[in-house]
């Protein structure tokens, strides 16, 4: 490292952007202890004041004294622009928050903070970077900066604005010009894209987003194959089988919304982990001749049901399989093991999709589909259980159970708050094609559920970034992040919703066509509203997570409306159309006012 003979470690940081930059300041400030600070051209105090601690001595120099009432705790000097008032080597750091580029003898100033800086001493600078990405678009679409020539000489209300903007080469001149030698720059867009690409959150979302996509993919591989090999009556089957699946894992997915959020949480997540697991094993060997009442309510499944014999047996099996399943594939994601649960979900769709093609080519029918979708949830149950001795119980140790109160769990409000939304969920996403099935002729029913099919596509493909929004928003290490990635994702998917709409308008005939045939045609022209309603669906679902994750009975919103839902289905639904029209205004009504309640928990929080 080069040094100047008696002077060395001086430490230049180049780094700006809103939150971003507001943080580094406050993480560089908390470490600077038993130091005396100068900063420079210190304006209202905001920054200056943030070192006023751990023994520090704090100065604020500017040309002028602007400091606001509470922020006068520190010395302050006026200076002349040129020359500070303090001796050389005085101060052990220095800082220059967004003040560089306002300086016409910027030279002068950076000889000024060398002269005043002790040997080993530290200085921070933030400026904003000339190449920055909001200035390279503009050279894109042809705008010139109307800096420097006018901010320079008429400013903005007659004040002095910037006299320049830097490079990253332009600064790093000008700090070695003045004999600094160890220097360090670093810019926003280099250093978040960087850490953006080790973030546990951006890794798993994708690995999730990737999975999710391959298992929906292979998922509708297996409705094509499964409808095509079985015919209406054979594939209605499978159908109706998995909407009772879904209605009745509603108790299954409170357990994994929960499992996030406590183990994403806690202190100690392999060792909660671990803990859950352990009480559940006791509970299980406690209660283990509750499995007499499914053996006798078995036999009047399918005459209650509907179902065939074969799959009103399955049934119960898979409900306990997918309650054994639960803990772990909450366990899995609140532990951050993204890439081993998307492997296990992908193998499991896998073999359920080997039914389906076997039966496609006339190795069996019904059965053997039913066969092979029983043997991927025991499968995956197996996997999950081998990670989870192999990858958490062996590396948390033993741990008591009482320490973790893990028997008061369910005495917890956020677990019936995780199952109202839950269930609201899983009744909004079946109950519309069941009251079409039950009222509507069968060509009209399977028009619909075609139509929910398309419009929830988008719902299933950003499913990952939903999960993924779900854990972010629990976890308190993001939480100064929370309100602007709400709002982004909101905006996303408002243009994802933009991009389907035109291209079902555009290709809804092909893509008709291509997937289920003619027969299918009728549902042609509600294909740009199915985008409305799955837009409207997947942001409705994205803010009912936002607001479980804050633990703030809103998220219940839908649950509570949910029954005006339904009663306008029954008064109002005279034709399919109508379904259509009533689920869209529904998910947009409390798409409203979840928007309402945000913004006004925003503005009151600016008026505080």
């Amino acid at each position: 490292m080069a040094k100047k003979t008696g002077i060395s470690n001086h430490k230049i940081q180049y780094d700006r952007c809103a939150i971003a930059y507001k943080q580094k300041i406050v993480e560089f400030a908390k470490k600077t202890k038993n130091q005396k600070v100068l900063d420079v051209g210190c304006g209202l105090g905001n920054y200056t004041s943030l070192f006023l601690h751990s023994n520090n001595s704090v100065h604020g120099l500017d040309i002028q004294d602007v400091r606001l009432r509470h922020h006068t705790s520190f010395a302050f000097r006026l200076y002349n622009g040129y020359t500070f008032p303090y001796a050389s080597n005085y101060f052990d750091t220095v800082t220059c928050f967004d003040v560089l580029e306002h300086i016409k003898h910027d030279v002068c100033t950076v000889s000024e903070i060398y002269r005043v800086l002790q040997p080993n001493g530290r200085v921070y600078i933030a400026t904003p970077n000339r190449h920055r990405l909001i200035s390279l678009l503009k050279i894109l679409i042809g705008k010139k900066d109307i800096f420097p020539k006018i901010m320079q000489e008429k400013g903005i209300g007659g004040k002095s604005f910037h006299v320049r903007e830097y490079t990253e080469h332009e600064l790093y001149t000008l700090f070695q010009n003045a004999q600094f030698r160890d220097i360090t720059i670093s810019t926003f867009m280099k250093t978040q894209l960087i850490n953006l690409s080790k973030n546990t959150f951006v890794q798993g979302g994708f690995l999730l987003t990737v999975s999710s996509f391959i298992a929906g993919f292979l998922n509708y591989l297996f409705n094509i194959f499964a409808a095509r090999a079985l015919g209406p009556e054979g594939y209605g089957e499978i159908a109706a089988l998995f909407a009772y699946i879904v209605v009745l894992s509603i108790p299954m997915g409170t357990i994994t919304s929960l499992l996030i959020q406590k183990i994403g949480s806690a202190e100690n997540p392999k060792e909660y982990a671990v803990a859950v697991h352990s009480w559940i094993v006791e509970k299980t060997k406690k209660w283990w001749f509750l499995i007499f009442g499914i053996v006798i309510i078995t036999p009047f499944i399918p005459s209650v049901t509907n179902l065939s014999p074969m799959s009103g047996y399955i049934l119960p099996f898979l409900m306990v399989v997918s309650f054994a399943s639960a803990y772990y594939t909450g366990a899995l994601q609140g532990l951050h093991i993204f890439f081993l649960f998307a492997v296990i979900s992908i193998g499991s769709v896998l073999l359920k999709l080997t039914g389906a093609i076997l039966a496609l080519y006339g190795f069996g029918g019904l059965e053997i589909v039913l066969v092979f979708l029983v043997l991927s949830g025991i499968v995956g149950l197996l996997l999950n259980h081998l990670i989870f001795i192999k990858n958490i119980r062996a590396k948390a140790g033993q741990i008591m159970i009482k320490n973790h109160g893990i028997r008061n769990i369910f005495k917890d409000r956020q677990l019936w708050l995780t199952t109202g939304v839950m269930a609201a969920l899983a009744l909004m996403n079946n109950v519309d094609i069941m009251f079409a099935k039950k009222f509507f002729d069968a060509e009209q029913a399977g028009l619909y559920s075609s139509w929910a099919l398309f419009a929830k596509i988008i719902f299933y493909v950003l499913g990952p970034i939903l999960t993924m929004s779900f854990i972010f928003f629990s976890s308190k290490k993001h939480e100064i992040k929370h309100q602007i990635v709400f709002i982004s994702s909101f905006i996303f998917l408002a243009m994802v919703g933009v991009i389907t709409n035109l291209g079902y308008g555009a290709f809804g005939k092909l893509i008709i066509d291509s997937l289920f045939g003619k027969a299918f045609w009728g549902a042609i022209p509600f294909l740009e509203w199915a985008a409305y309603f799955g837009t409207g669906y997947t942001m409705m679902t994205f803010m009912m997570y936002y607001y479980l994750a804050k633990k703030n009975t809103i998220s219940l919103l839908p649950a509570v409306l949910f029954p005006v839902y339904l009663i306008t289905l029954f008064l109002f639904s005279k034709t399919i159309s109508d379904v259509m029209y009533i689920s869209t205004i529904y998910t947009y009504v409390n798409i409203t006012i979840f928007l309402l309640v945000f913004f006004k928990d925003r503005f009151l929080f600016l008026i505080h």
